[in-house]
């Protein structure tokens, strides 16, 4: 009842139904959220048909977070997420008349099967479905939210490997601007079907298939790539040092994302070439010598008593986690987990963090959590 309250509460200013309507042009019966606290972060979708051939939809959506003991259904995400599983109801069955048309193009599938496959896609015309409903809630992003929402949105689909996402962007523009032509979606998706049967007959390159890191933290922690984690060997308390490394060893063995990842010192880590890796960085700016190395690349600086950010924070306990390009490989991610006092590493993934570039922190209160503008060199607002 609590979590249900605090939900009802989020979003009772979101008109999730009508935005949905109104896009699709179609209706159903009636529309349900399931908060399932023992799900993933993320979501399933379902829907009952009933006797009179409507349909009674459903979004089973899981936490992003937990705190004080109850799982955290954040209010940032949940309309997207709703978006996204509602969304599969409009879109699946329609594909489904398709699909002999749509199979046709199959062969698109293969160079983006690895992506695919790891978020448990395993077939085109599930990817397809997946392709057409993040690019109507990326084209929502833009028209409710904004661009900078909508950006985000859109890097978020290109990094999980939806790279015919934008193609589909550029045709969806079609469909909203000319309703009068097109009252349904359904009317208009022969069109997007072209979209990829164009896709099909180029030869799309290995730029085309690249995948640039844009932030934020989230996804310095995509399956797809290989994973470290770097402690630190140069802290002024040998206990902390140790105890920061067993910290690691927690974190990694408590999160599937990151459980196969290696664990290096930094020593160790200056001697490897890291430019394959999404690197996680772990210790203060001068304790851990990687980090060291490579601060004068930083946007941030930390220093005693202070961190020089968008503006300068003082505090007793302050914390600092970011997402930054990897400095070898800027197609791979560089998570940093830092602090101005080496006891303030430890249990610093206690502060909600993920779904921006950066987080800054005093002991547990956020006190900035924001993105950067990213024209080349990563900079603050």
């Amino acid at each position: 009842n609590t979590l249900v309250k605090k939900v009802s509460e989020d979003i009772k200013d979101f008109d999730i139904v009508n935005d949905l309507e109104e896009y699709f042009g179609i209706k159903k019966n009636s529309y349900n959220i399931i908060l399932a606290p023992l799900f993933h972060p993320g979501g399933y979708a379902s829907q009952i048909k009933r006797d009179d051939g409507t349909l009674d939809i459903y979004a089973f959506i899981g936490p992003m977070n937990v705190e004080n003991d109850l799982p955290v259904f954040s209010k940032d995400s949940i309309r997207g997420l709703v978006w996204h599983e509602f969304g599969h109801s409009f879109v699946n069955p329609i594909t489904s008349k398709y699909a002999s048309e749509i199979e046709k193009y199959s062969k698109l599938y293969e160079p983006i099967s690895g992506y695919m496959q790891s978020q448990a896609y395993g077939n085109w015309m599930t990817c397809v479905n997946e392709h057409i409903v993040r690019a109507v809630t990326t084209r929502l992003s833009y028209i409710k939210l904004g661009k900078e929402a909508g950006d985000r949105a859109l890097r978020f689909e290109k990094y999980n490997g939806f790279f015919y996402i934008e193609p589909l962007l550029e045709k969806l523009k079609i469909y909203e601007e000319n309703r009068d032509k097109y009252a349904t979606f359904e009317d208009f998706y022969p069109e997007l079907i072209e979209v990829f049967k164009e896709l099909s007959q180029k030869n799309l390159g290995e730029d085309f298939y690249s995948i640039k890191f844009e932030g934020p933290i989230n996804f310095g922690f995509f399956e797809k790539y290989k994973k470290v984690l770097i402690v630190p060997t140069n802290e002024k308390n040998d206990l902390i040092e140790s105890k920061i490394l067993n910290y690691v060893k927690e974190i990694k063995n408590m999160f599937n994302d990151i459980k196969d990842a290696e664990i290096l010192t930094d020593t160790e880590a200056l001697n490897r070439d890291l430019s394959d890796y999404n690197i996680i960085v772990y210790g203060t700016i001068d304790g851990n010598l990687w980090l060291s190395k490579y601060k004068s690349e930083f946007p941030f600086k930390i220093e005693s008593g202070r961190i020089i950010a968008d503006t300068e924070y003082s505090g007793e306990h302050l914390r600092f986690i970011s997402a930054l390009p990897n400095p070898q490989n800027h197609n791979r991610a560089l998570i940093i987990y830092t602090a101005l006092k080496a006891e303030d590493v430890l249990n610093i993934n206690e502060i909600f963090h993920g779904p921006t570039d950066y987080v800054i922190a005093d002991g547990k209160k956020v006190l900035k959590s924001g993105d950067y503008i990213k024209n080349g060199k990563w900079t603050f607002k």
